[in-house]
């Protein structure tokens, strides 16, 4: 038998072996999926030293609604602050900040020349 010919069959073998690894790990993973699931039910949540423990005020979490800055920002007048964006967000100023600075980059919005105060564009 020729040299090329068992380095064709080599390849062969170790394709099926990868192969049949694969579908071992896509199995592993599923289970581990599962059984994750099952100890976030159970309460546990992971294995950070808050486990168990409720979840912090102020945290939406994974499944938590994300602010719509669009819809903050059309309930706002012509001119508004910082601190009229986080009245009616319900968040912190710092956060509020950030969705200002992404705004102004956006071109939603502009600064009037007064500090925290920002118009429409």
């Amino acid at each position: 038998m020729s040299t090329l010919i068992k380095a064709k069959e080599l390849l062969s073998e170790i394709d099926s072996q990868i192969g049949a690894l694969e579908r071992d790990l896509k199995g592993l993973r599923g289970q581990r999926g599962e059984i994750a699931k099952l100890v976030k039910r159970l309460g546990a949540g992971g294995a950070s030293p808050r486990a168990g423990a409720p979840a912090r005020a102020g945290r939406r979490g994974r499944r938590g609604k994300r602010t719509d800055w669009g819809q903050v920002l059309a309930a706002m007048g012509k001119t508004f602050s910082l601190g009229d964006l986080a009245k009616a967000s319900g968040k912190n100023k710092l956060t509020v900040s950030q969705a200002v600075q992404k705004m102004k980059k956006d071109k939603k919005i502009a600064a009037t020349g007064k500090r925290a105060v920002y118009k429409k564009v």
